[in-house]
């Protein structure tokens, strides 16, 4: 009889268990039910693929040659062996240059530092492949990632004709200037931050990119598995990068440390001050992210030791090259045979 009764107590136990959780489930499929009933959040495919939204282009401010007309004198184009030889290479280029607003903002008042500042990367980037047994031949195709509106590309535009071009850009404005003022047989189409490009494989013989990895974190690898994909093989890659060398240059009177300190309420992980670039970089790879930011949210470093082997699985390394753009080094690579 004892027994009987035990068993009894526990079914109705059991039961009432068994009725908490009915009600728990049938509550839930109600919140569920609601759920679905609702009409979904407007997404942006801007913010989701970090792509820049498109505004009208101003107006340009005129030929390299006419700006330099403007000029009392030339004497701040640093880094050129010959002045005939810039003479030469400003009569070559008769391509409007992008006002203020359509050249990411780079070089304020300095106009026609803009333009030499693109002519050093070119004359750079044909000076290393030449010294690597690779020049770039007639009939030869180079890809320019993250191309804004030309900087580079429109000197290979201009002083070497013969070369196919093309370049992608996250900015639809920067694509459209490309396409209206540069070049018109170049190739020219906006991309977002997702690895895959309109491109066959084994397409280029040379793929460059300036401050594009600066702004990588997570999808670092895929992309250089992507440009690695259209890169011919025997052909080269030439990345700038932030290595120790950048994070070593850091401090208050630097561009990018200020950049840093006037988006410091974005970068809650961080504190900006001259002690954190005075020591080693924390980690081989360091990333400042800012918040309430979609394109451009990442200033990123990644160490010498870092690149050669992480970014070695990809390429082969022919050197890394100090300070090679500017306050970035650049890394040469070469797509194997």
């Amino acid at each position: 009889m004892l027994g009987t009764k035990k068993s009894s107590n526990l079914a109705t136990e059991e039961l009432a268990r068994l009725r908490d959780e009915l009600g728990t489930l049938k509550a839930r499929l109600e919140s569920l039910e609601v759920a679905a009933s609702r009409k979904p959040p407007a997404i942006n495919i801007a913010d989701v693929c970090s792509i820049r939204p498109p505004r009208p282009l101003a107006e340009p401010i005129g030929t390299v040659r006419e700006l330099a007309q403007k000029e009392t004198d030339i004497d701040h184009f640093s880094g050129i062996d010959h002045e005939v030889h810039l003479e030469a290479f400003m009569d070559r280029d008769l391509q409007q240059v992008p006002a203020l607003e359509d050249r990411e903002h780079y070089f304020p008042g300095q106009d026609l530092d803009y333009w030499l500042s693109g002519l050093r990367d070119y004359l750079r980037i044909n000076q290393e492949l030449e010294n690597a047994g690779r020049p770039l031949n007639a009939g030869d195709r180079l890809f320019d990632f993250g191309a804004a509106s030309g900087r580079v590309l429109r000197h290979f535009a201009a002083q070497q004709p013969d070369i196919d071009l093309a370049c992608a850009d996250v900015n639809e404005n920067h694509v459209e200037w490309v396409s209206k003022h540069l070049a018109s047989d170049a190739y020219a189409f906006q991309c977002t931050n997702i690895p895959s490009l309109p491109i066959e494989d084994n397409s280029f013989d040379l793929v460059y990119a300036f401050s594009v990895f600066t702004h990588m974190d997570e999808l670092e690898t895929t992309w250089l598995a992507e440009l690695r994909r259209i890169l011919r093989p025997g052909g080269y890659a030439y990345f700038s990068v932030q290595t120790e060398d950048t994070w070593k240059l850091l401090n208050p009177d630097h561009f990018l440390y200020g950049h840093l300190l006037y988006n410091q309420a974005n970068l809650p992980d961080w504190e900006i001050k001259p002690e954190l670039f005075e020591n080693p970089m924390p980690s081989e790879k360091v990333v400042f992210r800012f918040e309430n930011s979609s394109v451009y949210n990442t200033c990123t470093f990644q160490s010498k030791a870092y690149v050669k082997e992480v970014w070695g699985r990809f390429f082969d390394i022919e050197k890394i090259l100090y300070c090679g753009h500017d306050f970035q080094d650049v890394v040469l690579m070469r797509k194997p045979n």
